[in-house]
């Protein structure tokens, strides 16, 4: 299963329906197409329609977006959560490197997705780069009730994992562990259970 892909992404040079199919041909069973805008979500939904049992979607706005939010999109993806069409809430969260660095926005969006999820009893994935990023989704997160949250692509310590995995969060890890530098990243790794770790 694949827990993280951008199917329905126009930046990205293989159409959704193709690339879909070229998984499944080498033994992906599901993927989770996430959805950053309302238009990647409409050909998310068509593609689910395609593939009912394969492929799932999720959506909110990212935080790289967040200034651009609009009540418009939020109510799009809230009514897509509501009658059943999402599978999970995100990405969401916060990034150190976006330039200008607007934590400000950024706050305002992750705590709405975050809310957007404890009502409807989504899981909330979250986008999390950088030391003070992981501060701020911590921070957000400790305003609502318990809530299954995954952090994507994670880059963090093993104390920031640790806090993760305290609150029932699970860890998504990209290819980045593959790199000669992520030694660190290798051995908080090892440290994860194998139930925890995507």
């Amino acid at each position: 299963m694949d827990s993280h892909a951008h199917l329905t992404n126009e930046e990205y040079p293989m159409n959704g329906e193709a690339a879909a199919k070229r998984a499944f041909d080498v033994g992906i069973s599901q993927i989770v197409n996430i959805c950053t805008n309302p238009k990647e979500l409409e050909k998310g939904l068509l593609l689910q329609e395609m593939f009912p049992k394969q492929i799932r979607n999720a959506a909110c706005t990212t935080p790289h977006d967040a200034h651009l939010e609009t009540k418009e999109a939020f109510d799009f993806f809230e009514s897509h959560a509501k009658s059943g069409n999402l599978c999970a809430i995100g990405e969401t969260g916060f990034d150190d490197f976006i330039e200008p660095n607007n934590f400000t926005a950024q706050e305002e969006v992750c705590r709405s997705y975050i809310d957007l999820g404890v009502r409807e009893n989504l899981p909330v994935v979250f986008h999390v780069r950088g030391d003070k990023a992981f501060e701020k989704v911590f921070a957000a997160a400790a305003e609502f009730p318990n809530f299954s949250g995954i952090i994507h692509c994670f880059t963090g310590t093993m104390e920031q994992a640790e806090k993760a995995l305290s609150l029932g969060w699970f860890i998504s890890i990209s290819g980045i562990a593959t790199f000669k530098k992520s030694d660190a990243l290798r051995e908080v790794i090892q440290n994860i259970p194998l139930d925890r770790l995507l």
